[in-house]
């Protein structure tokens, strides 16, 4: 098809995929098709084959750093956290809040860090498995909780699961 007749053809935006974490879009006119993931904060894939790519993981891994806005609690074996993450560090006033989440084993394990203090500076790693709702911009399964010692929590969010140990 010549580039005269495909202008002549309006664009077709069409989702493919939708989670409270990503969304995945094509958009094509004629026979040029390209994919595009968004995957909050700020990360953007394109696909310019016009094929759909390998969907990314339905809940994605992250790494976040903040303060307890309150004590953990086990309640049934589920244990939970409410985690205020501050984007700016240096205006502690300003957090978005994350609800941490566990059960079973990692849930007793968490529970045994005895995190009662919001002073305590914790790292967390996990899936995110639920967008923003309310005051709350996400709920992360937790798979490590670590206490930070000699350090503030930093102000970034990492698409991937990082130990405390493995960072610079």
């Amino acid at each position: 098809m010549s580039a005269q007749n495909e202008q002549e053809h309006s664009f077709q935006v069409r989702t493919l995929r939708e989670t409270d974490a990503s969304i995945i879009v094509e958009v094509g006119r004629g026979n040029e098709t390209v994919v595009f993931t968004y995957t909050p904060p700020y990360k953007i894939e394109v696909d310019f084959s016009g094929k759909e790519k390998a969907l990314p993981p339905e809940h994605p891994a992250i790494t976040i750093e903040g303060n307890p806005a309150f004590k953990h609690r086990l309640d049934k074996g589920r244990y939970s956290l409410r985690l205020a993450y501050h984007p700016d560090p240096r205006n502690k006033a300003e957090a978005r809040f994350y609800n941490i989440v566990a059960e079973g084993e990692k849930a007793q394990v968490f529970y045994g860090l005895y995190i009662t203090d919001t002073r305590m500076q914790l790292h967390v790693t996990g899936t995110l498995v639920a967008g923003e709702k309310g005051t709350t911009a996400g709920t992360i399964r937790a798979e490590s909780i670590e206490i930070i010692h000699g350090r503030k929590a930093g102000s970034d969010i990492l698409s991937e699961k990082v130990k405390l140990s493995d960072l610079p």
